[in-house]
């Protein structure tokens, strides 16, 4: 039988969880958001002779750029990537989340900063896990560590800096892929529809809010800081070039991809469909149809040539997270604490001139999909 973990919640700033309940705390220890956490100052300097000290790559996302599709194929490959020096932990891995670091990730992230399917209803005992991580590495004994988890991108930076302390012994390499704002986020909420039914407007998401205050400079700076060599790669997910995310990922972290198992190289994970299906889901889950009848009607509906470009986001809110994108990659192109391909955009929505047709809801959807049907007929008659 597998020795059970007990999880306990780790001490906020003056509070004591030791403490009875309803007794006087004391103050917890000083030293920041999480005194269990190893500070920065802490570091140690290495001996001469010491160990060759272990690369760590820390894939941070963002959501939405291929993440799902580099985590199951890391996943797959595991015994593959061992026989070549390179090891993805299996611990630190969410239990909501199997193939991601999203729990070494929430040992660092502010609970309000994470979703709620990755969001445990009891807090986590950082030195445990930690030392369960490390304890994994140091039997693989390889020279190369990657973890992966989109959730990295929500630390802050005192997040990140803890995160550098924690992993001080390693040489940390961070590596961000980078997609414009509103396809993004169009995305994500796609994925909140078809994969969780949530009956929330884009608006009331709160994804339009979250990446309004989102400073990719500034995130990017921070992972920096902590890099073995000062520096993030950054690679543009929007890169026609660099599309399939994997394939990138392999060539970042200097994988002979001829050695891996490329089965999985072109099997779409969380694929996007059509916003109008989208919003019929929505709009009939909120219907008070059985979620059962719905997801076997959008089954039927993807197999129509839905080929207009759509968007759940409202075209106002495109333009805008469009033109705070444009502003911060700008900026982050010329910052020389990041290397990569091509970090500037290829193409923007400023620059195709026409922009996707906003599907707001089931009855505009109806229209869409009327739309696909008489082009399919007038296309094979």
């Amino acid at each position: 039988m597998a020795e059970k973990i007990v999880v306990k919640r780790l001490a906020q700033p003056g509070e004591n969880v030791n403490a009875e309940p309803g007794s006087k705390q004391t103050p917890a220890p000083a030293g920041g958001r999480n005194a269990d956490v190893p500070q920065q100052n802490e570091t140690k300097a290495v001996s001469p002779g010491a160990a060759k000290r272990r690369k760590l790559f820390v894939h941070i996302g963002m959501h939405k750029t291929g993440t799902t599709s580099i985590q199951y194929f890391l996943n797959a490959n595991v015994q593959r990537l061992n026989s070549i020096g390179y090891v993805f932990p299996f611990t630190g891995r969410h239990p909501n989340a199997h193939v991601q670091h999203a729990l070494i990730a929430e040992l660092f992230t502010e609970k309000s900063n994470l979703p709620d399917a990755l969001t445990l209803g009891a807090s986590i005992d950082a030195p445990l896990v930690l030392k369960a991580f490390k304890h994994e590495i140091e039997l693989a004994n390889k020279d190369n560590v990657i973890i992966s988890s989109e959730m990295f991108v929500n630390l802050a930076k005192n997040g990140v800096e803890d995160f550098g302390a924690a992993f001080r012994e390693f040489d940390i390499t961070p590596i961000v892929y980078v997609r414009n704002f509103s396809d993004l986020v169009d995305g994500w909420y796609q994925t909140l529809v078809m994969h969780y039914s949530t009956l929330r407007s884009f608006r009331e998401s709160g994804l339009y809010d979250w990446m309004e205050k989102f400073d990719l400079v500034e995130t990017c700076r921070n992972w920096a800081r902590i890099s073995g060599g000062g520096k993030i790669i950054v690679q543009n997910y929007d890169d026609p070039e660099h599309k399939n995310s994997i394939v990138s990922f392999m060539r970042l972290v200097g994988i002979d991809a001829s050695k891996m198992d490329n089965s999985q190289l072109n099997v779409p994970l969380n694929s996007s469909v059509s916003a109008a299906l989208a919003i019929t889901k929505r709009d009939m889950v909120g219907a008070g149809i059985e979620l059962k009848y719905v997801d076997a009607l959008v089954a039927q509906l993807k197999n129509l040539p839905m080929r207009e470009r759509q968007t759940l986001v409202p075209l106002g809110l495109r333009r805008e997270m469009t033109k705070n994108y444009n502003a911060q990659i700008r900026i982050l192109a010329e910052c020389d604490f990041v290397e990569g391909d091509k970090v500037a955009l290829v193409r923007t929505v400023e620059d195709e001139g026409v922009d996707k047709i906003f599907i707001p809801n089931i009855q505009q959807a109806m229209f869409a999909i009327g739309r696909a049907v008489a082009r399919a007929k007038f296309q094979t008659s």
